[in-house]
């Protein structure tokens, strides 16, 4: 069967193919003034409704991405029964085009490296793996921004010039098959320090002509000291590609983050840069629809840094978001510099084990006869911990004791809370209490010492909020926000997952339209003048705001979710004069547009 689409997109305009896979090629297209990439699913790499499922999911998931070094996915759809992806189309030199002219500076290849572990964090995050890292998946886009891009999930793979690496050269040891382990996000890890070494040495860390003998010299070699190759190259930057190199994964940094933490640590000139702004590791999900929890716990926190503690005993049902809350909130009080001593109560641990394991790390820095604190057992124990948070708290004004699970607290925990709200209200020290405490919560709300704050279902606002937030803050239908409202019961986690499901299944798809589009033009590149035109950025398109109905008949949620699409899933009217802009004039528009999500049925098997 041919590779190469037999139906053409209406208003496309096919130009070039510009690279090609062993399962999608990619086209160079025009569609109105905009130049754009055009993905089609190979017809002759497994084209079943199996791995056109699998195409459109990771589509999907890409276009849920927000970083600058990410290409913005614009529509999926089918054409003629053929998958595709309508894509940011990227101008410029590839990795392995720059590396032909000679390796990098260290300070070159960690900027590199911090842009390139930032957004593998992204896109781990997203439970994707990239799996085929290499030079030619890195552009250079002729611009000043300093951003690079990573042409994603086969997106445009140059044709490697004779005497070049293959993908082996960068695959991680688990990725050979001679190992007995899984396949997954370290393992981009590892490509990306094969990448960094070859950018300083001017070679990838092992060589053989046979692709075969190449993966075996990733799982049983060691590669060559890259200070030999590189004498310029600092010891710092060494162990840190020393570390991407390791065989187990289990020894290489666990995460993106970690990694552009570390690359970032070796120069510090790299922080002031554009390169500098790496998110910190965050939990899954964002922290939507929890505002006016979050500023009642925030006023808490600051009465109790003016010297009036208190409790603030927080519950709501399986899936609303409690530690969620309280992890945000005391992430931001760690940033601060305030001690926050987290306590996780588990139904088969030792008595006072989580408060005690929580209290001595700190209690040792303050008083080196912290020995004394101990005091004997039962009782005497239970007393001396709370002298103890009391002299933490008096040493760190604002300190806060996080309990989370409470429902498992063990008895002789509880005690120390019943003693410690005795005092609270006479120590900078906020405590707060997480879980379903029924039982015993009256117990510590005496004298007014404790407040109780209880989680919400969240409403339909929060819910298109948080919903956006997880899909690349773009804009989702009324209907499709309506749907997720009512299957969740407004459970920040029954709406994550949800969104999940919907991505997995390959339904959730987005989709644009020049002539109809409501959203704004992204900002444009700068004039001709100031650099050369062959160096201008393609112009971008518009995203469309609208949402089609599915196809009657036809369920578009993933198997097993049975139900109606809901009101509201029927087309916005494409033609009309658009309305009149009043008041100031329109800000400029964000660097990515913000395109509507649709939900589209699944096509038939």
């Amino acid at each position: 069967m041919p590779d190469t689409p037999t139906a053409q997109l209406p208003g496309v305009q096919l130009l070039e193919e510009v690279g090609r896979s062993a399962r999608s090629v990619v086209y160079r297209a025009r569609r109105g003034d905009f130049v754009v990439a055009v993905k089609f699913l190979r017809t002759d790499a497994g084209g079943d409704a199996e791995a056109a499922l699998t195409f459109r999911r990771e589509a999907a998931t890409l276009a849920t991405l927000s970083h600058p070094c990410v290409v913005q996915v614009f529509e999926i759809g089918d054409a003629g029964g053929l998958p595709y992806v309508i894509m940011e189309y990227v101008e410029g030199r590839t990795l392995a085009a720059r590396l032909a002219a000679g390796p990098l500076s260290e300070l070159e290849a960690i900027q590199l490296g911090v842009q390139l572990a930032g957004v593998l964090g992204e896109v781990h995050r997203r439970r994707l793996i990239h799996r085929d890292l290499r030079p030619q998946s890195v552009v250079f886009p002729p611009n000043a921004s300093g951003f690079v891009k990573l042409v994603d999930f086969d997106l445009r793979l140059d044709a490697a010039p004779p005497g070049a690496a293959g993908p082996a050269a960068y695959r991680a040891p688990e990725q050979s098959g001679m190992v007995g382990r899984t396949v997954d996000a370290r393992s981009d890890l590892y490509a990306l320090g094969a990448m960094l070494f070859e950018a300083v040495s001017g070679r990838p860390p092992f060589l053989a002509r046979d692709p075969d003998e190449l993966l075996r010299q990733h799982a049983v070699l060691a590669p060559p000291p890259l200070r030999e190759l590189a004498p310029r190259c600092s010891p710092a930057f060494a162990a840190a590609v020393a570390r991407l190199l390791a065989k187990d994964p289990d020894d290489r940094f666990q995460s993106g983050e970690e990694t552009a933490r570390t690359l970032l640590a070796i120069d510090e000139s790299v922080a002031t840069g554009p390169f500098g702004h790496i998110s910190k590791d965050r939990l899954d999900g964002p922290l939507v629809g929890r505002e006016p929890e979050l500023r009642r716990l925030e006023e808490a926190h600051a009465r109790a840094r003016e010297g009036l503690g208190g409790g603030v005993l927080v519950t709501g049902e399986p899936g609303s978001g409690k530690s969620r809350l309280l992890a945000a909130f005391a992430a931001a009080r760690a940033d601060e510099g305030v001690p926050v001593l987290a306590v996780r109560c588990q139904a088969e641990a030792r008595p006072l084990a989580g408060l005690r394991a929580a209290v001595d790390p700190h209690l040792r820095r303050l008083r080196p006869d912290a020995a004394a604190l101990a005091g004997g057992d039962g009782g005497e124990l239970v007393s001396a911990t709370v002298d103890a948070l009391a002299l933490i708290a008096e040493a760190h004004p604002g300190a806060m004791l996080w309990v989370d699970d409470a429902e498992v607290i063990d008895e002789a925990t509880l005690a120390a809370l019943r003693l410690l709200v005795g005092r609270i209200a006479e120590l900078p020290l906020l405590l707060v209490a997480v879980g379903r405490f029924e039982r015993w919560a009256g117990e510590l709300d005496r004298d007014g010492a404790c407040e109780f704050l209880a989680l919400e279902a969240l409403a339909e606002p929060a819910v298109a909020r948080l919903m956006a937030s997880l899909l690349g803050q773009r804009r989702v239908d009324d209907g499709l926000v309506r749907l997720v409202a009512n299957r969740s019961g407004g459970l920040p986690l029954g709406v994550i997952e949800y969104v999940r499901a919907m991505l997995d299944g390959g339904v959730l798809r987005p989709y644009w339209d020049v002539l109809a589009g409501r959203g704004r033009r992204p900002r444009q590149p700068a004039p001709a003048r100031r650099r050369p035109a062959a160096a201008a950025e393609p112009r971008r398109p518009p995203q469309r705001a609208h949402a089609r109905r599915p196809a009657r008949g036809r369920d578009p949620r993933p198997r097993g979710q049975a139900g109606a699409a809901g009101p509201g899933a029927g087309p916005r009217p494409a033609g009309g004069r658009p309305r009149p802009h009043r008041g100031r004039r329109r800000p400029p528009a964000r660097a990515r547009p913000a395109g509507r999500l649709q939900l589209r049925p699944q096509p038939r098997a």
